[in-house]
């Protein structure tokens, strides 16, 4: 099966309109610290805690309505290679079944769908393939952006201010730009080595340690908005076993254990 490239722009799954980057927001200043070598998909799921398939479904979805796309499918020129690609694409769209998510981007993506299938049924192309080529689709920042709420984004910029203090530190043997890497729903540090995030909402996150973990301390927000700094520290300790806890309440207050992160990243 042959993998062809599509053109894909930001997008937000409801209302279906697309978004471009907030200045200085910090899961956008996250995203850019990933290694260019990163699966974006198990990234995105690291970042947001949304399962895989979800992720996808909203990514086909939003490769398969930017304008370029939709007026090819529309309009023309049309050739067998291109509609086959749009019409494989379907398995995608239903990675999560209609009852359990739909919005006006995915109808709208469907409807893109029946028109390649029908536009092929109704026309024999010489340059249709054998195997119907994949559509590559890979979430962007836009659409990760999406799917954070505050939680999160108070989360990622802990996550900075760790690595803030990382860098300045000198515990950080790679380049600054990528920094970050993803695997199996755990966002780590490879250039620092004892530094990694792992979301609430990522597979298997009720058997690991969730939060920011620096050696042998797990740093975390509160659960809630307004929840009160002892029932916040008293859940993080809960959870986190022998390890030494330390809720912050706003990522700055993590310059105030400057000394004992170094100490586990040494």
């Amino acid at each position: 099966m042959t993998a062809l490239d599509i053109h894909t722009s930001p997008f937000a799954p409801a209302p279906p309109t697309r978004r471009t980057k907030p200045v200085n927001d910090p899961t956008a200043n996250l995203w850019a610290c990933l290694d260019p070598r990163t699966d974006r998909l198990h990234a995105a799921h690291a970042f947001t805690g949304v399962d895989s398939a979800a992720l996808l479904q909203l990514a086909a979805a939003d490769a398969l309505t930017v304008p370029p796309v939709r007026q090819r499918v529309e309009e023309g020129p049309y050739d067998g290679q291109f509609l086959s690609m749009i019409a494989a694409a379907e398995p995608m769209l239903m990675a999560m079944p209609t009852w359990a998510y739909d919005d006006e981007l995915l109808r709208d993506a469907r409807l893109q769908i029946g028109r390649a299938k029908a536009r092929l049924a109704e026309h024999s192309y010489q340059n249709a393939p054998d195997a119907s080529p994949r559509m590559r689709v890979n979430p962007s920042l836009a659409s990760v952006l999406t799917l954070i709420d505050k939680r999160t984004r108070q989360q990622h910029a802990t996550l900075l201010a760790v690595i803030a203090i990382a860098v300045e530190a000198g515990a950080c043997k790679g380049s600054i730009p990528h920094l970050m890497a993803s695997a199996d729903g755990e966002l780590s540090c490879p250039s620092i080595g004892q530094l990694s995030f792992v979301h609430p909402g990522t597979r298997g996150s009720d058997a690991r340690f969730v939060g920011i973990r620096v050696g042998r301390i797990v740093i975390d927000v509160p659960d809630y908005q307004h929840q009160q700094r002892g029932d916040a520290w008293e859940s993080l300790r809960g959870r986190s076993g022998a390890s030494r806890s330390i809720v912050v309440f706003d990522p700055a207050e993590v310059t105030n254990f400057r000394d004992e992160i170094v100490a586990e990243l040494r």
